[in-house]
């Protein structure tokens, strides 16, 4: 696209500062035009500490969204969203029980006495700056957190020999394969 050679390109693993960068040089030529993607966090709720659903409540109310979606391009790429359907689809309803609020999550912290417990997120390598944000709220509400980073093509391999069911957080995505909501439900919630 930049040499003329195209008119349309894929920005969706090209990162904030890519996007900047083509925003700068290209202006009110650059558009968005989001595909059927959902990136999201798992919380193993049989897992300590998020097998109580207070400490799940404090995490969704300590993690910056707005923040999250800039690591990737911001609006360009990313809408933060509390839905598991995307923005751009029929059903999606712009509705987030969890407005940011960290004296609410420390006090649930504080309530479920997990405070300083040991939490491992595992991401892909390329979304590390994305799910560091998620480490820091972790840290914040008091907890050793730390991310564990795995070559995006090793990632499922990985979290399925650590054994998936001990694995206390993690990175999951989900890409249409057809333009349905049922493809969300189905796939992610049955």
């Amino acid at each position: 696209v930049a040499r003329g050679d195209a008119d349309v390109a894929d920005l969706t693993l090209s990162g904030a500062s890519e996007i900047a960068r083509l925003r700068s040089r290209f202006g009110s030529r650059l558009h968005s035009d989001p595909g059927p993607l959902v990136v999201f966090m798992f919380l193993n709720p049989r897992t300590p500490p998020f097998d109580d659903a207070q400490v799940r409540r404090a995490l969704n109310l300590a993690v910056n969204r707005e923040a999250v979606a800039r690591t990737v391009g911001g609006s360009y790429t990313a809408s933060p969203t509390c839905q598991v359907l995307p923005p751009n689809y029929a059903g999606y309803e712009p509705y987030c029980p969890y407005e940011r609020d960290l004296d609410e999550a420390r006090r649930l912290v504080a309530s479920s006495r997990t405070r300083r417990q040991e939490i491992v997120v595992y991401a892909r390598a390329s979304d590390t700056r994305s799910f560091g944000h998620v480490v820091s709220a972790l840290r914040g509400l008091g907890y050793r957190a730390r991310l564990k980073t795995i070559a995006a093509g090793d990632y499922f391999t990985e979290i399925e020999k650590a054994g998936g069911s001990r694995i206390q957080a993690g990175f999951v995505g989900w890409i249409a394969a057809i333009p349905s909501p049922a493809e969300y439900f189905q796939s992610l919630l049955d």
